[in-house]
């Protein structure tokens, strides 16, 4: 349980965690094939986005949670792992460096609408890590996550994070036919990787040798800054949630070996600081973080 003196006062529920059961295991070799994120979002709580690195999106209906069905396939040609939606936008980030929108609005169709390659600038020392990395097969990292931003009302932009070349990218998706790219910023992380976007500010964390976690100001897209960075041997990865019910704070997933969870206060995003580690050997290589009442999963 997190945050138990949260809770109301009075007697307690039965712990749902202690009556949990696996209901069904769904297997399939290309529409499963590495997941690598999942997603049901606010404007289709029946639909399942899974991003996967052998290929594609794959779109499950989980209307009944326990009959989960495959609906729609797209972009099988892309090896993709960031997503987000807002609306009837969906993006998705394909590795190789390409980020692809669609209309979500049908999730048994999703509409191909762009397809804009990034623009990165690794230095030679970075494009021959990542080349390292592609040769032996965990590449390429020329980018990986993304997260849906309005800096204003009538415009959107694609957050996007650049391992290979440790930058946040800012892609304007207002036209998702035409992205254009309008901005870029060091954001002086290895292998800059999680991207979580609150307040006109992303909090980024990255793998390999990093341990820092840095707040960049975007609410000039074109114009982004750092604005703090924490460090702590623990700070890897960093793949975190805002659940809507806790809106001022952050847990992430830490990685290496003990791993385990981190929770962060952002009520005020430029100057966050860390509540709390949970760090332990069976939590090695925590990679994910899902928010459900009291529970991180």
């Amino acid at each position: 349980p997190f945050l138990a003196d949260e809770r109301p006062a009075g007697p307690r529920a039965r712990d749902p965690i202690e009556s949990a059961l696996l209901v069904e295991v769904v297997r399939d070799e290309v529409a499963l094939d590495y997941v690598v994120k999942s997603r049901i979002y606010a404007e289709d709580p029946s639909s399942l986005f899974l991003t996967l690195r052998g290929g594609g999106v794959s779109v499950y209906d989980v209307s009944e949670p326990s009959r989960p069905r495959l609906i729609s396939r797209a972009c099988e040609e892309h090896d993709v792992e960031g997503q987000d939606r807002l609306g009837d936008l969906l993006v998705i980030v394909a590795r190789a460096g390409r980020l692809l929108t669609f209309d979500a609005s049908d999730p048994k169709a999703l509409k191909p609408l762009g397809s804009f390659e990034l623009d990165t600038s690794p230095s030679l020392g970075q494009r021959v890590r990542g080349a390292i990395f592609e040769a032996i097969g965990t590449g390429p990292f020329t980018a990986l996550h993304t997260a849906l931003y309005r800096p204003s009302p009538e415009r959107t932009v694609a957050l996007v994070s650049a391992p290979d070349s440790r930058e946040l990218l800012a892609i304007d998706v207002t036209d998702p036919r035409q992205p254009r790219q309008v901005g870029a910023v060091d954001t002086r992380i290895s292998f800059v990787e999680a991207v979580v976007v609150k307040d006109g500010y992303a909090f980024v964390g990255g793998f390999g040798n990093s341990q820092a976690f840095t707040a960049i100001d975007v609410r000039d897209p074109s114009a982004m800054k750092i604005a703090r960075t924490l460090e702590d041997p623990s700070y890897r990865q960093l793949v975190g949630q805002i659940a809507p019910e806790r809106p001022n704070h952050l847990f992430v997933a830490l990685w290496d070996d003990p791993g385990g969870l981190g929770a962060f206060d952002v009520t005020n995003p430029a100057e966050f600081r860390q509540l709390d580690l949970l760090l332990a050997p069976e939590l090695a290589r925590a990679n994910r973080t899902k928010l459900a009442g009291d529970y991180a999963f």
